[in-house]
């Protein structure tokens, strides 16, 4: 009976440091569940610390003996624009008026 195949799942932050205008990539958590991946992601990127959160999956494949990595989610911390700020404006008024 063949087993079942291992995932690993990595949590990476994004650093963007002004003063040396380099980015940073930073592996911060690795665990085999998926879930836990993906908690880990959702509280490092509500930390607004970061510019950008990814979760990875790597599986190997014994078939063609190689290790196969995809990002299963990514989340970007970015500012809102101004000006899509002001396209909300008119709703949020009526919801604060209703």
């Amino acid at each position: 009976m063949p087993s079942k195949p291992t995932a690993e799942y990595s949590v990476y932050v994004f650093h963007r440091n002004k003063a040396q205008d380099h980015t940073d990539w930073e592996k911060r958590k690795v665990t085999r569940n998926k879930y836990r991946a993906l908690r880990w992601a959702e509280k490092y990127s509500h930390n607004g610390a970061y510019n950008k959160v990814e979760v990875k999956c790597k599986r190997f494949d014994k078939r063609y003996n190689r290790s196969i990595d995809r990002t299963i989610k990514t989340i970007k911390n970015e500012k809102p624009c101004f000006m899509t700020s002001m396209l909300k404006l008119p709703k949020l008024l009526k919801s604060a008026l209703s």
